[in-house]
């Protein structure tokens, strides 16, 4: 048990010491108390500590603010984004977290939270709201030295464990190599797609439904489609006699089985009515794994060569 003790000494009227009067209280409880709650605040303590080395150890620039917009935390990885240290970042508010990226104080991401969609498509050139999370793309043209950077990010509002709102969080991440990569790629495709658009051989690729996933110029104006987007989605049943399709369709399950067939003629009848000869190279094309995903050909008219033959051979 625990108790605290008061004493008083006694004296007579000379000074004399005669003993002392005392009182002891039990105090067991409140100092029970009192450890339960040092060990509350330890463990609170511990767990805030842990939250913090989280946040300081994530690969993502990651700051939170309260219900004021003030910073309380600002890990590593905002530091070496902005090249801005947590002692010169806690404390504010008023939209400073924003300079280092943007060279102003503007709306992010944490600020629209509550925000109409409007008011973020304004402010981003790509965003989406999912819950009560919101997702967006921007360019921060001070990152980088100055190069600037192609930042996606994500906010979340915080709650406590009473459900009131303390605060919210934001993730950014730079995905400028991505992004670079991503350039790349369809600077690669747009001259891929102008080079076969302006190669007057067939080119095609289908599916193992016998549906069109890309096709040029050439195949467009052979089927009177008016582009080769007109064709996606459509199969030779759209274009051709039943005969027909099923005559091409046999020779295409022969490549989807994985078949390579090179130099093969097809005759065939134009939706326009006209009669021609196609000289076809038809491919398997495989995914990582291996299996026959879709076909790829290319036919070369040679309906003019295959006549000039048949003449040749009457004058003979």
């Amino acid at each position: 048990r625990f108790l605290e003790s008061n004493a008083i000494a006694l004296l007579d009227d000379h000074g004399t010491f005669l003993g002392f009067q005392g009182a002891n209280r039990d105090i067991t409880e409140r100092k029970q108390a009192e450890e339960a709650m040092r060990t509350n605040q330890e463990a609170l303590l511990s767990a805030h500590q842990r939250l913090l080395d989280t946040i300081e150890s994530l690969p993502d620039a990651t700051f939170i603010v309260d219900q004021e917009k003030r910073v309380i935390a600002w890990n590593r990885a905002c530091e070496r984004m902005t090249g801005v240290k947590k002692e010169e970042m806690l404390g504010r508010g008023d939209g400073a977290y924003a300079i280092p990226l943007y060279g102003q104080r503007r709306a992010m991401l944490i600020d629209l939270l509550d925000a109409p969609s409007s008011e973020l498509e304004t402010a981003y050139k790509y965003v989406k709201r999912v819950g009560d999370r919101v997702y967006a793309e921007a360019f921060a043209p001070l990152l980088d030295q100055g190069r600037g950077a192609h930042l996606w990010g994500v906010a979340t509002p915080l709650f406590d464990r009473g459900g009131k709102r303390f605060g919210a969080v934001e993730v950014i991440r730079d995905v400028s190599d991505i992004k670079r990569v991503q350039e790349s790629l369809e600077r690669e495709r747009n001259l891929l797609r102008t080079l076969i658009d302006h190669i007057p051989d067939s080119i095609y690729v289908r599916d193992n439904s016998n549906r069109f996933l890309l096709a040029n110029e050439a195949v467009a104006w052979r089927m009177g489609a008016a582009s080769p987007d007109a064709l996606l989605g459509k199969t030779d049943a759209d274009f051709f006699t039943t005969a027909q399709a099923s005559s091409f369709g046999a020779a295409d399950r022969e490549v989807l089985a994985g078949r390579t067939l090179v130099n093969y003629e097809e005759e065939m009848i134009l939706p326009s009515g006209e009669r021609c000869v196609m000289l076809s190279t038809k491919v398997p094309f495989r995914d990582a794994q291996g299996a026959v995903v879709a076909l790829v050909g290319i036919g070369r008219d040679i309906t003019e060569r295959k006549q000039a033959e048949a003449v040749i051979e009457m004058n003979q």
